[in-house]
């Protein structure tokens, strides 16, 4: 279990070149691209309260994703949407597994959440978690780039989802703006953006080992603070409403 601290932001579509160019300037490097497939489950019991005096809030149960990288190397893996019956072939990839709460309340700078997560090393990923109890609920896709500044992780992605019509502008964009490769090669057809306005999403984090680290939560919470100040003239950098990323799963 680790604590993550994060800012969130957005990019208009129109403006991720220049975004890119200068981050690529303020980070001192190139954009590493991400590919993720990202399926979430949730229980198949899920918890029913008891309505009686002292018997409040028992079970808190939350969802599970399990990521999976199309990026291997210099080669992008082909889209398989679990929806269209491939569990046996994305059983064969390389899986992570993980949990997130919901960010704590009261007054915060940044957002803070306690995250779990683990890589699966063998065995079948999507068996094990249905025998845990979980079922396959729904599937996307985070595709866009990622820079280190300092200790700060900065990620730019649109989500995706299953599909049929393909997004007019699936193409890689490097550092200085410029189409590299034609995304069409990946069967990108069989998923389409989200949003329609091709919108994308920024993430600012720092992953803190525990929460009772009070000298490294400060530290943290410091370069996001000192990422938001330097970045303001490219996106504005805030905390998301708690809800947004609550996980938890509704008691019946």
């Amino acid at each position: 279990m680790h604590q993550q601290l994060s800012l969130h932001g957005s990019v208009q579509d129109g403006e991720i070149k220049i975004t890119l160019h200068t981050l690529a300037a303020l980070a001192g490097m190139h954009p590493s691209s991400v590919f993720d497939h990202c399926l979430v489950w949730t229980p198949r019991n899920p918890f029913t309260p008891v309505l009686a005096a002292g018997q409040v809030n028992q079970i808190e149960q939350y969802r599970i994703t399990s990521t999976s990288s199309l990026l291997k190397g210099n080669e992008t893996l082909p889209i398989e949407l679990y929806g269209d019956g491939t569990a046996e072939a994305l059983a064969t990839r390389d899986w992570e597994v993980g949990l997130s709460e919901i960010p704590e309340a009261g007054k915060r700078k940044v957002t803070s959440r306690s995250m779990f997560s683990s890589k699966v090393v063998e065995g079948n990923i999507l068996d094990f978690l249905n025998n845990l109890g979980y079922t396959f609920s729904y599937e996307y896709f985070i595709r866009g780039y990622r820079f280190v500044m300092g200790d700060v992780v900065v990620t730019l992605f649109r989500t995706y989802i299953p599909g049929e019509k393909e997004d007019e502008d699936m193409k890689e964009v490097d550092a200085t703006g410029a189409a590299t490769q034609d995304e069409s090669k990946d069967n990108s057809d069989k998923i389409q953006l989200l949003d329609p306005s091709g919108q994308w999403t920024v993430r600012a984090e720092i992953n803190v080992k525990q929460l009772v680290d009070v000298d490294a939560i400060a530290n943290a919470t410091s370069q996001l603070e000192r990422i938001q100040f330097d970045l303001l003239g490219l996106f504005e950098l805030s905390m998301p409403d708690r809800a947004s990323l609550d996980t938890r799963v509704k008691a019946r």
